[in-house]
């Protein structure tokens, strides 16, 4: 049996949804009609003829019908089954009425047989109102149907552009959170000409949009009718909605990668913003494995009332929560100031974290107690306090007042003619190394200042200011100033590029740790007669440039007699020598104290240092210059290695089995080192003499990177820093071949170095929390300094257009 011969058979769509007209679908019935009825002819049928039933056969004139005028017409309607062998009406199938437009069963159920009265009955079905009407029912469709794919096609293209302006909205968001610019202006109706940087940037970006210029000229228009629009983009609300996704869009990118990595630590800090709230900034520090980079990033910023211990405990374990880290197994360390509530040792957040995590260590931050030593170095003495206390009084001084500021730049043009107008310098105990720089701006325009002060004294007519500035010229014209400022100079010139070398994010324990050892090193070689006399010489060199100024000498100190007890049996020689004096009391007490700082704070044994040293020794066994001496003699490793860091990462590190990778690996570290490092040039020395014209020769008077400073970091990657070692691990593969010491230097570039970037993000607070902006909710506040901090994060379009659109009905309507 030979069933379905024909694709438009309609007894196969004499189904009960075709029976009940229910639950049709628009495509299906557009494909029927596309397909027209079944109307076979002789031929296509097997033996080339209509079956015989009752002694009549079907004839196929029937499938045309002649009009009264002679005209002869298709039947559209009439369908030919050869399963059943029955006609059927089309027309009535897909279009059947209901009550007395309701068909007959025999020509969209049963199906028609009796090939006698065929001809009549045909006739009689055209006629009936039940198939006139879905006859009308088919022309009326066949009539609007071009409009219905115009409508789609329209509302994609609707769609399209929607999503395209959604796309420059979320870029201008961007633009405005990465620069610290405010979004919303006093009035933002359209007929003003300034309606707040976020719409007016909108209407600079619709004069070269085709989208956002069709979208704004509307808008526009119905606001000058007064017509309400469905749905807006660029409303406050769609700008909070957009500050948020994208925010929310940031976090959950860096979140991920933060799970990718595994380990992480955190760095935590507080300070009042310009509304008296107090804002804690929370940064993370990660390794990304893919670009063998070390990542510190802002994940969020939290106001509270409180600053106790145990509430930031509660919210950095809601922060963690929030961003589905687990902190209790993946926190290996954290840094924060030397604050009592940060890092007590009972009830601090330090301690709290590690009752519940004991793997997390606690590393003050080494800026912070870098910035104490120079804090204490410069109250050491009377010499040094007067130094600076002069320089803070002379910022003052001359900044109060327009005159005297006035006075103080021209006589830098008139003295330091073609060099930068230079600004004096607040001396600040909270900004790091601001002794250096306020004391290099007043050497380096030393007589700009003098005439300055001369002017001051002579033509301001206030006798207090003509005071006030004879003190300082007395002062500052003394030789008492000049080997106090060359003797501190020199100090903080060591000093500084460890202040800039401790604050990059790249930097990690074991590179910090070699860095003040080397520079406590230097400092102690200092220490010595020969120092304090190239320090006098170059004082000497500078006064004798000073033609016109004469300075007054060093102060002789007269002996004073002191009464001497019954009991004693010598007495204190008195320093009559003024140079003597001042190398004892002045050069060598402030180098004492640095050393002595130095050691108590990062060097000594004591209970506060014993376990991150304990940690310094086992990870300075990966330093090249070790693994070096190691691999020449390895029965040298000690026999506690790595006893420190396994006991306290145990979860991640055997013991047993670490030894042997170690000294597995150092025997293999020097060939992949060699084929890791590239050559620094491609050509000779000569080759680059004969193109004259190279871009090489090229000078960029823009950079302002310190020689000395590139030069240290240089020195200490060679021989102190786990950088280069995990890129050369990373990049040849051994992580699969000595998975212990993969583990042990991800821990040791994860553990932190201090709370530098949470100062960062205070520095942006500051310009996004302005006095303008002080009713910020903080909500807000954290987007956007997600975005400002975070600026380096590609924005996936796609993906914050459709949490965009969930945000509203309409603007899902709108998007998809």
């Amino acid at each position: 049996m030979i069933a379905n011969v024909f694709e438009n058979d309609p007894a196969q769509f004499l189904s009960k949804d075709f029976q009940s007209n229910a639950n049709i679908a628009y495509e299906i019935v557009s494909k029927i009609l596309e397909m027209g009825p079944c109307q076979p002819l002789p031929t296509e049928l097997p033996g080339s003829k209509y079956p015989v039933i009752n002694g009549h056969r079907f004839s196929p004139k029937l499938y045309h019908r002649i009009l009264p005028d002679g005209t002869v017409t298709r039947r559209n309607w009439l369908s030919y089954s050869k399963s059943t062998e029955r006609l059927y009406c089309i027309e009535c199938i897909l279009f059947p009425g209901k009550g007395k437009n309701a068909p007959n069963k025999a020509w969209v159920i049963d199906g028609y047989k009796n090939w006698s009265t065929c001809t009549n009955k045909i006739e009689n079905h055209e006629k009936t109102s039940a198939h006139i009407y879905s006859s009308l029912t088919l022309k009326i469709r066949q009539s609007s149907l071009p409009l219905v794919p115009s409508i789609a096609t329209k509302k994609n293209e609707e769609v399209f552009m929607n999503r395209e302006i959604i796309k420059e909205l979320i870029d201008i968001t961007l633009f405005l959170g990465r620069h610290n610019m405010a979004f919303r202006g006093h009035r933002e109706n359209w007929q003003n000409n300034m309606c707040g940087n976020f719409k007016d940037l909108c209407s600079l970006i619709s004069k070269f949009s085709p989208a956002m210029a069709t979208y704004f000229s509307s808008l526009k228009q119905k606001y000058k009718i007064n017509q309400r629009t469905q749905y807006s983009f660029t409303s406050w609300r769609r700008q909070n909605a957009l500050i948020d996704i994208v925010s929310n869009h940031i976090k959950s990118s860096i979140s991920l990668t933060i799970k990718n990595s595994k380990f992480f630590s955190i760095a935590i800090d507080s300070t009042f913003d310009v509304s008296h709230r107090e804002q804690i900034s929370f940064v993370f520090r990660y390794v990304d494995e893919e670009k063998c980079e070390i990542k510190e990033r802002l994940l969020a910023l939290k106001d509270t009332p409180k600053t106790t211990g145990n509430a930031l405990c509660e919210i950095f374990k809601e922060v963690s929560k929030l961003n589905n880290l687990d902190w209790t197994n993946n926190l290996v360390g954290q840094s924060y100031d030397g604050a009592s509530n940060m890092r007590g040792r009972y009830n601090g957040l330090q301690q709290l974290i590690r009752n519940e995590n004991p793997q997390a260590i606690f590393i003050w931050c080494f800026s912070h107690r870098l910035n104490l030593i120079v804090a204490d170095a410069v109250s050491v003495c009377s010499n040094a306090m007067d130094l600076f206390g002069n320089l803070e009084r002379l910022y003052d001084f001359i900044s109060s007042s327009k005159f005297r500021a006035d006075v103080y730049e021209k006589q830098q043009k008139k003295h330091n003619h073609g060099q930068q107008i230079r600004r004096l310098k607040r001396v600040s105990c909270t900004r790091w190394m601001s002794h250096k720089f306020a004391l290099d701006v007043v050497l380096n325009t030393y007589v700009a200042i003098v005439e300055c002060l001369n002017v001051i004294r002579s033509e301001s007519g206030d006798k207090k200011a003509g005071s006030e500035a004879g003190g300082f010229l007395n002062y500052f014209q003394s030789t008492r100033f000049v080997y106090t400022a060359y003797s501190f100079k020199v100090l903080l010139q060591i000093l500084e590029p460890v202040s800039s070398l401790l604050q990059k994010t790249d930097f990690d324990l074991l590179a910090a740790s070699f860095l003040i050892k080397k520079k406590y090193g230097e400092i102690t070689s200092y220490r010595s007669e020969e120092s304090f006399k190239i320090i006098l010489a170059e004082s000497e060199a500078f006064m004798d440039s000073m033609q016109n100024i004469e300075f007054q000498p060093l102060p002789e100190r007269h002996a004073r007699k002191r009464k001497i007890m019954f009991d004693e049996e010598a007495s204190d020689e008195t320093i009559s020598d003024p140079i003597v004096n001042f190398r004892v009391n002045t050069y060598f007490a402030s180098v004492d104290l640095i050393l002595s700082e130095l050691n108590r704070r990062f060097l000594g044994d004591n209970n506060e240092n014993l376990e991150q040293i304990s940690i310094f020794k086992d990870l300075s066994l990966l330093s090249k210059k070790r693994m070096k001496e190691l691999k020449a003699n390895p029965t040298q490793l000690p026999k506690d290695a790595f006893l420190m860091v396994c006991k306290i990462y145990k979860k991640y590190l055997k013991p047993e089995v670490i030894c042997d990778e170690y000294l597995n690996f150092i025997q293999c570290f020097d060939v992949f080192l060699k084929t890791d490092e590239l050559p620094k040039y491609l050509h000779s020395d000569n080759d680059i003499a004969k193109d004259s014209d190279s871009e090489l020769e090229t000078e960029n008077y823009d950079n302002d990177v310190d020689d000395d400073s590139d030069s240290l970091k240089n020195e200490i990657e060679n021989h102190g820093s786990l950088l280069p070692v995990f890129r050369v691990f990373m990049r040849n593969g051994l992580h699969t071949l000595f998975p212990n010491i993969y583990i042990l230097l991800k821990l040791s570039l994860t553990l932190p170095v201090g709370s530098v970037s949470t100062e960062r993000s205070f520095s942006k607070l500051k310009l996004i929390k302005t006095r303008l902006r002080s009713t910020m909710g903080n909500d807000r506040l954290e987007g956007l300094m997600i975005m400002s901090c975070e600026n380096d994060i590609n924005i996936n379009y796609e993906e914050v257009i459709e949490n965009f659109s969930k945000t509203s009905p309409y603007l899902f309507k709108a998007l998809h």
